[in-house]
């Protein structure tokens, strides 16, 4: 849902305007690498426990939106807006995107906080052994790429999949359905 609201503001926005309390670091993972780390949740012999599970880089939010649009193949300058209220921009933002207003808002909101790990060892807990996580750049990349496949087992889990919500380049919702 994230890279959804980052992807549509930044198609939509000839400038990528950023509030001066937008200065928060970010560590986004690949939903690959996301679940994963799911699915070794299941196994891993941790106890009760939670981690935190990041991407191999962290950037400030400001570096990110200016990657995404130079792999995107946009020219996007960017313009420090100061004195914008989060609640504004969280409205605006949620005009300018197909995701639900609420989630954008919340999305928002946690912009003025760090969102990085505090420790990286999902990576030996949760991951399978020689597991290497996708560089920022591929995840965009895969991301990016138009749907090759009708069928979803088929598909490249990074990019746009039938069942996905229409708000996030999918089909039309339209439920997984198991393997014959």
């Amino acid at each position: 849902t994230s890279f959804e609201i980052l992807r549509q503001i930044s198609e939509r926005l000839p400038v990528q305007t950023i509030p001066d309390w937008m200065d928060s670091d970010v560590q986004p993972i690949a939903i690959v690498d996301t679940l994963e780390a799911l699915v070794g949740a299941l196994t891993a012999d941790v106890g009760t426990r939670s981690f935190d599970i990041g991407g191999p880089v962290a950037l400030p939010y400001a570096e990110l939106l200016e990657l995404y649009a130079e792999i995107a193949g946009l020219v996007r300058p960017q313009v420090s807006v100061p004195l914008l209220p989060t609640a504004l921009v969280g409205t605006l933002a949620g005009a300018l995107t197909d995701v639900p207003n609420h989630v954008v808002e919340a999305l928002v909101e946690s912009l003025h906080h760090d969102m990085v790990v505090g420790e990286s060892d999902f990576v030996e807990a949760l991951l399978p052994p020689g597991h290497a996580l996708l560089g920022l750049e591929e995840s965009i990349r895969r991301s990016l790429a138009a749907q090759a496949s009708e069928d979803p087992w088929a598909a490249d889990p990074m990019g746009p999949l039938p069942n996905d919500p229409s708000w996030a380049s999918g089909g039309e919702g339209r439920p997984l359905l198991a393997r014959a």
